[in-house]
């Protein structure tokens, strides 16, 4: 009898904690917007209507019915009268940090006519350019979407999150990898863990936030070099002996992968032209290897580039550091994302106003 009601006491504790823990996760986390993918590892939800968390910054996100960030919730049809323009690329072409509006593709969709041109942006954190090609390969054939032209803002953290899917195919997820994913949006208690686990295991480095990644992944996959988020991420550029580690294996399968990707773009007769900037540790250069490699593979295919270094060598790189990056952050603040808007602009549609 005693065995009994302790067990039936120790399972009401069980009950209670898990509906508490519940409870506070849902009041305390904003429903997270990113999602697996079976088919390119890892989205956004669709039709998504609320916000995201970036470090201690809050801010409104909607995606549309294909997933991507957007203006409001709306229904993407796969063909459209309209000349339509896709970004691709990761965490800074989505924006984080920024309302839509504030990103350079938010900006960039305003000043467009909206009843000539369509802007999509399939950009999602932590993207490659092998998700790039994944992504935008499924988006053609699976989904049949039309396009007319793709736009590739390729990251200096490209490179190392190569490494990282350099063994990824298109698969189910595991149900323990889908497990894991689901207590990190709905347990307080596995999230502080989680993110207990992570701070103290990049020494403090990059500070996720509570939303930064939006799902888990099998820990042997994360970063075999070293620490993910070390400052070799942002130094590979400029740093011999980071490039000979790990930063030329990356390059490869950027450049292999991006050449995949023209190649997609050629057989539907979409124009594609790529886009290349600093981080914050690469303000005030004009050169490195990140220009080199890129320029080589644009002139090999007499392919547009947009180089967005020089436009962030036009003001002290003080001032730049201070007023067009995140605090204390790598991405664009909206100021920021305005200059790369009116480079774009520039770049792209040199007669408009």
């Amino acid at each position: 009898m005693r065995i009994a009601k302790l067990t039936g006491f120790l399972l009401y504790v069980v009950v209670l904690i898990v509906i508490l823990d519940a409870s506070a996760a849902y009041f305390f986390f904003p429903r997270n917007p990113g999602v697996l993918s079976d088919d390119y590892h890892h989205d956004l939800r669709k039709n998504y209507n609320g916000y995201r968390v970036w470090g201690s910054l809050r801010y409104p996100i909607h995606t549309d019915s294909l997933g991507f960030c957007d203006s409001r919730v709306r229904e993407v049809t796969s063909v459209s009268d309209k000349y339509r323009i896709l970004f691709m690329g990761d965490s800074f072409t989505e924006g984080v940090g920024c309302p839509y509006e504030d990103t350079f593709v938010g900006i960039i969709s305003k000043r467009l006519d909206p009843d000539r041109y369509e802007v999509l942006n399939a950009a999602v954190l932590s993207y490659s350019p092998h998700l790039y090609f994944l992504k935008t390969k499924y988006l053609l054939e699976t989904k049949k979407l039309r396009i007319n032209e793709l736009v590739v803002f390729i990251d200096i953290s490209d490179m190392s999150d190569e490494i990282v899917y350099s063994t990824y195919a298109p698969h189910p997820w595991s149900f323990a990898v889908r497990a894991q994913t689901f207590l990190k949006n709905h347990s307080l208690l596995y999230r502080f863990i989680s993110e207990l686990r992570f701070f103290f295991r990049h020494h403090l480095y990059f500070f996720r936030g509570s939303a930064g990644v939006d799902f888990c992944l099998p820990s042997k996959k994360e970063w075999p070099y070293g620490e993910y988020c070390s400052p070799e991420r942002a130094n590979w550029p400029v740093d011999d002996e980071v490039w000979k580690k790990w930063g030329a294996a990356g390059a490869r399968s950027a450049v292999h992968y991006m050449d995949e990707l023209y190649k997609l773009c050629g057989r539907y007769g979409i124009k594609m032209s790529i886009a290349i900037y600093p981080w914050r540790e690469q303000v005030g250069l004009r050169e490195c290897r990140q220009t080199q490699i890129w320029h080589r593979f644009a002139d090999e295919r007499n392919m547009p580039i947009l180089d967005l270094f020089p436009s962030f060598l036009v003001l002290d790189p003080q001032v730049y550091l201070r007023d067009f990056f995140i605090t204390g952050d790598t991405h664009w603040n909206a100021k920021g994302h305005a200059l790369v808007a009116d480079s774009f602009m520039r770049f792209r549609f040199p007669q408009s106003p």
